[in-house]
C-alpha cells in the first residue's frame, strides 16, 4: 500500500515525421502509412473528430486520444528501460494530442519481456488495423501488437483487462457525446462513468469538476439525485448537462456528506442522465519530509455500481513528477503542465487507488 516505484528516467519526446501534404481530407479516418522511425514505427494518417488510435496487446486496449479532424502523426517506440513503449500523437501543425510513457498494455502489465517491431513499411490487415510488432515475454507465446482508428461509440470488449490508456481533446471531458452544453462520458458497459479533473493548487487544495453519466434503472421516473461524498470533499456548484444550476441539500452522518439534488426534469426509467459537480478538495496532498517535495494519494470506492472511473490529475506549474502508481497511470503535458490521466472501469465493490510524488521546480 505505502510502497512506491521509482520514478522513470526523464526522455525527450520522440522525433516524428509530419504527414506528406498528399494525405487526403475527407471525412473518413484512415491511416495512411505506417513506417520505421526511430526505435519504432511512425503512422501517418488523417483523423476526425470522434475517432481514436487504439493500440491492442493481446486482449489490452491503450485508446491513444481524440484524433481531431486533421492530419496526423503517431511515433511509438520502445520505451528505454521499462518494457514498455512510448506513445506521441501529433496533429498537423506539430500540436501535441497525446503523449504518454512507459505505457503497458494486457500482457506486458504481468509478464516482463520485450517488444519487437516489425521493419519496412506495413500492409494493412482485412480489418484495417496493422500488426506493427509483438510483445515476447521471457516466458510464453509472443502476442501481437496491433493499431487501428477507432469510433468513439466503439466499446472495448467486455472481458478485457481495464486499462485504457490516455485521450485528449479540445473538449470539456475524455470523450462522449454532447448534450447540450456538457459532454457525457459514455458507459462502454458500466452503471456509472465518472469523468474527474483535479486541478492541483500551490496551497494544497484540489479544484475539481466531475461529469457523471447513469442510468435510471428503476421503473419509476427519478425526480432527485441523491450521492454522498466522504467530508473532505466540499461540493460548491451541482448543474445538469445544460449547465442550468441545480439546487441540492447536504447532510452530514459522521464524515460522509449526503447530497440530495431536484434536477428542473424529471428522468425516465432507462434513460440516462447527467450531471456536473465542482468544489474542492482537502488533505489529500502531503508535504512530505524532504524538501520540496509532495504526495497525492487516493482511495475510490464507487460502491455497489460497476463504474467506469477516468481521472486527470494536473499537477502546479512546474512540477517535477518523481514517482506514480497504477502501471496504467499515464503522464503526459497538457498546457505547460504535467497531466496524469487513467482510465479504467472498475468492478461492484472494488476500488481503485491513484497515487504519486512531485517535487516543486528548482528543488
Amino acid at each position: 500500500f505505502n510502497s512506491r516505484p521509482e520514478a522513470p528516467k526523464k526522455q525527450g519526446p520522440p522525433a516524428a515525421a509530419q504527414p506528406p501534404a498528399s494525405l487526403p481530407l475527407d471525412s473518413s479516418p484512415v491511416i495512411a502509412r505506417v513506417v520505421d522511425g526511430g526505435r519504432g514505427k511512425v503512422i501517418e494518417g488523417c483523423g476526425s473528430a470522434d475517432s481514436w488510435l487504439v493500440i491492442r496487446v493481446g486482449e489490452g486496449v491503450l485508446r491513444c486520444g481524440v484524433i481531431n479532424d486533421s492530419r496526423f502523426t503517431a511515433t511509438i517506440e520502445r520505451a528505454w528501460w521499462s518494457g514498455g513503449f512510448n506513445c506521441v500523437v501529433k496533429d498537423s501543425r506539430g500540436k501535441v494530442l497525446f503523449s504518454g510513457w512507459d505505457n503497458k498494455v494486457g500482457p506486458m502489465m504481468k509478464q516482463r519481456g520485450r517488444i519487437v517491431f516489425r521493419e519496412g513499411t506495413l500492409a494493412p490487415e482485412p480489418d484495417s488495423s496493422y500488426v506493427i510488432g509483438e510483445f515476447r515475454p521471457d516466458s510464453g507465446t509472443p502476442v501481437p501488437i496491433a493499431l487501428r482508428l477507432d469510433k468513439q461509440s466503439t466499446p472495448a470488449t467486455e472481458d478485457a483487462p481495464t486499462f485504457q490508456g490516455g485521450a485528449v481533446s479540445n473538449r470539456s471531458s475524455v470523450s462522449g457525446q454532447d448534450d447540450g452544453g456538457v459532454f457525457k462520458p459514455p458507459l462502454l458497459g458500466a452503471d456509472m462513468a465518472q469523468d474527474v479533473v483535479k486541478d492541483l493548487q500551490p496551497d494544497g487544495s484540489i479544484r475539481f469538476k466531475t461529469t457523471i453519466t447513469q442510468r435510471n434503472t428503476s421503473t419509476e421516473p427519478l425526480q432527485t439525485i441523491r450521492f454522498s461524498n466522504s467530508d473532505f470533499v466540499r461540493v460548491d456548484k451541482l448543474t445538469d448537462a445544460q449547465g442550468r444550476t441545480i439546487p441540492f441539500t447536504v447532510t452530514r452522518a459522521g464524515k460522509m456528506l449526503r447530497y440530495e439534488a431536484t434536477p428542473a426534469k424529471s428522468v425516465k426509467p432507462g434513460a440516462e442522465y447527467s450531471y456536473v459537480m465542482e468544489g474542492t478538495e482537502t488533505g489529500l496532498v502531503k508535504h512530505l519530509p524532504q524538501p520540496g517535495e509532495f504526495e497525492y494519494t487516493m482511495r475510490h470506492w464507487p460502491g455497489s455500481s460497476r463504474t467506469r472511473r477516468i481521472e486527470r490529475h494536473l499537477l502546479p506549474a512546474g512540477a517535477r513528477l518523481l514517482s506514480k502508481t497504477p502501471a496504467d497511470l499515464t503522464e503526459r503535458i497538457r498546457d505547460g503542465r504535467i497531466e496524469l490521466f487513467i482510465d479504467r472501469t472498475i468492478p461492484s465493490g472494488d476500488s481503485l487507488e491513484v497515487s504519486y510524488r512531485w517535487a516543486k521546480q528548482g528543488e
